[in-house]
């Protein structure tokens, strides 16, 4: 993980932003200041931004946000869980900020698993137990829960576009990658497929694993004699530079 974007003392000033503080409501008529972030990002947009950037506090801190005025509780629960593992119990004064202004809206057990995580009863954050929205936590459960719900699903006979659209709602873009990389591999897919897979390449950076598929692709014989297939895998290309431009 790179290093954070602020020092311990820059953590301390960044805590006396007014997130949530005694007092306020959602009827109050008073909202925190966040004009240092881009309000106009969906929730998806920004846990993906996190998922890019994980030093980025100021996306953290709009992720919790936005799960608490939207009454998100297990959403919350991920946020905060993710927030206090990029942390890595530093800046203990903005994680004390968040979790007291969250604690009314989580469940007893998810507040204790939090409070427990602040504290020298648990020496590694990333085993904190998180949920299917959580995106870091080494103790996540709720992935393996919705790895069977998809196989389920595919047992149903749904397609994977679908099972991988499921998968990037619920932000497992984990998961929705060896989707789809495992139905191109077994048997030829519509181009819808290819595309989002790609997508997802792209939006993760993973320049690695593109290549490593479309080495793969490349021995095929459905792969070899589509022009068409071709041009949807030569696009990326541009996008992960320098390598094809030198």
């Amino acid at each position: 993980m790179s290093q954070l974007i602020f020092n311990d003392q820059e953590l301390s000033t960044f805590a006396s932003i007014d997130v949530f503080h005694a007092g306020l409501s959602p009827d109050s008529g008073r909202k925190p200041d966040f004009s240092y972030q881009d309000s106009a990002l969906s929730l998806s947009e920004i846990v993906n931004e996190i998922r890019r950037h994980p030093d980025n506090l100021a996306a953290h801190v709009q992720r919790i946000f936005r799960c608490y005025r939207d009454d998100l509780v297990d959403p919350l629960y991920a946020a905060l869980v993710d927030f206090f593992i990029v942390l890595n119990k530093r800046g203990q004064a903005i994680s004390r900020r968040m979790l007291g202004g969250s604690l009314a809206k989580l469940s007893d057990r998810q507040g204790a698993l939090l409070k427990a995580a602040l504290t020298e009863e648990m020496d590694d954050v990333s085993l904190l137990e998180g949920n299917r929205y959580s995106l870091f936590c080494r103790g996540l459960s709720g992935t393996v829960q919705l790895i069977e719900k998809l196989e389920e699903q595919k047992i149903n006979g749904l397609d994977p576009l679908k099972l991988a659209r499921d998968a990037v709602e619920y932000c497992q873009l984990e998961e929705a990658m060896h989707i789809l990389e495992s139905a191109i591999e077994e048997q030829p897919q519509p181009p819808e497929v290819h595309q989002l897979l790609l997508e997802l390449y792209e939006s993760t950076q993973n320049q690695t694993r593109f290549e490593s598929v479309l080495t793969r692709l490349q021995h095929r014989d459905f792969f070899k004699h589509d022009p068409a297939l071709q041009k949807v895998w030569d696009r990326p290309k541009d996008y992960f530079e320098p390598q094809y431009h030198e």
